[in-house]
Parts: C-alpha cells; sequence; structure tokens
C-alpha cells in the first residue's frame, strides 16, 4: 500500500510511516505513532493566552470588521434597520450624533416638516436654528413663536402669472426663456405681518 509499505504488510498511515502500522498523526511524525500537537513547544506555553488584540473587530481596533454596536449584526439585518427609520428617526439620529450642530435647513415643505418633528422630539428647537421651505400653516406657527427662524416662501402670483404668460408666448411662437424667476422672499418672525409678505403666505 501507498500508505505505508511496510515489511509486515500491515497498512500503515502515511501520516506517520512508522514500522509498526499504528497510526501517527502527520503533525508530529512521532516513532510510536501517538498523536502529539503541531503547534510548537513555545505555542503550547502561549496556550490559553488572549486572542491577538489586533483582530478585526476587537475592541481595541474596532474600525476593522465593526464596532461594538454592530458586532454580529448582519448586512440583512442593517438595511432592515435603515429601512423601517422615518426620515425624523435619522434627522433625531444625527441630532444625538453632533449635539453641537447649529442649524438645519429644509429644502422643501415636508423636509422642513421632518426637521421641525426631529427637534421637538430632541429638544433642540431652542439651540438649532431650523430654515425652511414654503409657508404651510404649521410652519408659520412654528416661525411665529420661534421654532423655525426663517422660511423661504415662494411667490404662488408669480408662478401663476409667469406660466400664463410662458404658454401664450410659446402658442404665438415667440419662445421663452430657459429659466423663468417667479420670485420668493424671505420671511421671518420679524416681517411675518407685513403686508407685502401676507400677500405671498398661503396655508
Amino acid at each position: 500500500d501507498a500508505k505505508s509499505g511496510d515489511a509486515s504488510g500491515n497498512e500503515g498511515d502515511a501520516k506517520s510511516g512508522d514500522a509498526s502500522g499504528n497510526e501517527g498523526d502527520a503533525k508530529s511524525g512521532d516513532a510510536s505513532g501517538n498523536k502529539s500537537d503541531a503547534k510548537s513547544e513555545g505555542d503550547l506555553e502561549n496556550e490559553g493566552s488572549p486572542a491577538d488584540e489586533s483582530a478585526p473587530g476587537s475592541e481595541e481596533n474596532p474600525e476593522e470588521g465593526g464596532s461594538e454596536s454592530t458586532a454580529g449584526v448582519t448586512d440583512e439585518e442593517k438595511a432592515s434597520m435603515v429601512a423601517s427609520m422615518s426620515d425624523e428617526d435619522v434627522l433625531v439620529y444625527y441630532l444625538e450624533k453632533y449635539p453641537d450642530l447649529k442649524g438645519m435647513f429644509g429644502t422643501s415643505f415636508l423636509a422642513t416638516q421632518a426637521g421641525l418633528k426631529a427637534l421637538r422630539t430632541a429638544e433642540c428647537t431652542d439651540s438649532v436654528a431650523l430654515m425652511g421651505f414654503d409657508a404651510g400653516k404649521e410652519q408659520l406657527e412654528a416661525l411665529k413663536n420661534g421654532e423655525i427662524k426663517g422660511l423661504v416662501v415662494q411667490n404662488p402670483f408669480g408662478m401663476g402669472y409667469a406660466a400664463v404668460v410662458a404658454a401664450a408666448r410659446t402658442v404665438l411662437d415667440l419662445g421663452n426663456e430657459a429659466q423663468v424667476d417667479t420670485g420668493y422672499t424671505w420671511v421671518t418672525q420679524e416681517n411675518v405681518e407685513d403686508a407685502s409678505i401676507r400677500e405671498m403666505l398661503y396655508e
């Protein structure tokens, strides 16, 4: 047998190749066929020593392989957690992560509303300046009580007027400008009651 080829005809293990045909461990290859560990004496002496501190995912090296908060969490579980978060949840998360944040800007009516709810939840309406876009009823109320510092308010009359002019010019083959500015105004707690501003507010 290629495994041993001993003189007695007994099949010995190629792992040891000992004369008796008893199976010895290839890790040691000792003459008696008794198994010994492949680790060196120095390794054996250090058996039971703590795991390598620089291993990925360890507390000492959390950046390689994750941190304690994400240890054992699969990508699918992380994706599920993110999908279950609302816009407000995400904003609250960042407010907690960056406690020195000074300002927030909502680029739409919905974004401004989400920011307002998040600041209320985190109790940060006094320390974080919220500025937004559009002027719905709740936004105007928050502006008046100081929770919103300012609003970029569109000009509804200008939007309608410019749309009719552009349509007429198209029908008459007169052409239109590539970009039509329908106007906007900056509304704050100080000017929200001005007559010129009131004309542009809508709820």
